[in-house]
């Protein structure tokens, strides 16, 4: 009798345990994380594919109106979508990217980053680094994303680097949009 009790409550437990992912599954999508993922995919394909095909200034220019554009996104996302879940701690986030990314330039500024390729690198670790911390956060599938973005940058930059732009659009911005409309249609 006392065993069936016991498992009884496993049972009633590993069910709570369920119900809460599913419930924070929804909450991430209703967020508009998938969203914000497939925009900043965008971001990464257009970007990459003008820094592998655009003269430097006129890449940076580009990636200059991308970047921004994708900011603007992710808060019009996280704004319009944000009020859906209660607790949406959206300015955090963005806050907390922004921090990432301001360190990573110090960090990069600091260290005398020497070409191109390697600055399109540095930031991508840095990008990777803060899907794997998020994930660690939010959902596991976010740490998976970094991890794989991490992976492709490093494989493209020893094996291609005279094509590290164009494998970071197809693959980085892949990775993105896929992951992105992943989400849209699984966590509902």
């Amino acid at each position: 009798m006392k065993n069936n009790t016991i498992q009884e409550e496993a049972l009633r437990d590993l069910q709570s345990i369920r119900e809460m992912m599913q419930k924070t599954r929804h909450a991430i999508n209703a967020a508009g994380t998938g969203q914000i993922m497939v925009l900043w995919g965008v971001v990464w394909l257009l970007g990459f594919g003008g820094s592998q095909f655009l003269e430097p200034s006129a890449a940076g220019t580009l990636w200059m109106v991308l970047d921004i554009a994708g900011a603007v996104g992710s808060m019009w996302f996280g704004a319009r979508l944000g009020r859906k879940v209660q607790s949406y701690p959206g300015y955090r986030i963005g806050l907390w990217w922004l921090a990432l990314l301001v360190y990573a330039g110090l960090i990069g500024w600091l260290v005398g980053i020497e070409s191109q390729v390697e600055f399109d690198l540095f930031i991508t670790l840095f990008v990777g680094l803060g899907y794997v911390l998020s994930g660690i956060l939010l959902s596991r599938i976010v740490t998976w994303v970094g991890l794989g973005l991490t992976a492709v940058a490093i494989l493209g930059y020893f094996l291609l680097p005279d094509w590290f732009s164009l494998w970071m659009a197809i693959l980085g911005g892949g990775t993105l949009i896929g992951t992105g409309l992943w989400i849209i249609r699984h966590w509902r």
